[in-house]
C-alpha cells in the first residue's frame, strides 16, 4: 500500500492496516486525515490521500486509478440527509435550503468510519456525511479534475505568493 511522503504508516494488529496522513495548508490550517485499509476491499480503499493544494483532494487506489477533485465538489457530494435531503418510501424530502457560510469548502478532518467510509468534517462545523469507500471512488471518478485544470489551480496559488512577496 502506498501512502503520500506527507504520510506514516502507524503500526496495528491483524489484517487492518491504519495510516496518519498530515498537511499544513498554506492559510495556516492544519487537517489530518487517517485512513484504515482493510485487505478485503482493495479497489474501493484509496491507498493515498493528500492536498496538492488547500482547494484539491488527491486520491489513488490500489489498481492503479488516480483523480484530483476540488474540495467544493467534494463537500457538494455529500451524502448527509441535510445536502442530499431524505428519501423516504421512494419520495426525497429537502430539509432546507442550502446556506452559503465562510469555510464551509474547507476540510478539516476525514475520520473513519468503521471500515466501509468516511466522515468529513467541515471548517463550517458540517460533519454528518458519511462517504462510503464505494461513493468516494465514484465522486472521484465522476469529477475527476484534468491536468491543464489542476495546474491552472498551482499557477493561481503561486501568483498570490508572488504578489505577497
Amino acid at each position: 500500500m502506498r501512502v503520500s511522503t506527507s504520510g506514516t504508516e502507524i503500526p496495528s494488529a491483524g489484517n487492518r492496516r491504519r495510516f496518519q496522513v498530515a498537511f499544513d495548508t498554506v492559510f495556516g490550517y492544519r487537517v489530518t486525515i487517517i485512513l484504515y485499509a482493510e485487505h478485503t476491499m482493495p479497489s474501493y480503499i484509496p491507498t493515498s490521500v493528500s492536498r496538492p493544494h488547500p482547494l484539491l483532494l488527491t486520491l489513488t487506489w490500489a489498481d492503479g486509478f488516480s483523480s484530483t477533485i476540488t474540495l467544493e465538489t467534494f463537500r457538494e457530494e455529500c451524502p448527509c440527509a441535510l445536502c442530499k435531503g431524505e428519501t423516504i418510501m421512494g419520495t426525497t424530502y429537502l430539509v432546507g435550503i442550502k446556506q452559503f457560510v465562510p469555510g464551509m469548502n474547507e476540510l478539516e478532518r476525514l475520520e473513519p468510519v468503521g471500515n466501509y467510509g468516511v466522515q468529513a468534517t467541515w471548517k463550517d462545523k458540517h460533519d454528518s456525511g458519511i462517504y462510503t469507500w464505494q461513493m468516494l471512488r465514484l465522486i472521484a471518478e465522476k469529477n475527476a479534475l484534468r491536468k491543464n485544470e489542476i495546474d491552472d489551480y498551482m499557477r493561481s496559488d503561486e501568483e498570490k505568493k508572488a504578489r505577497l512577496n
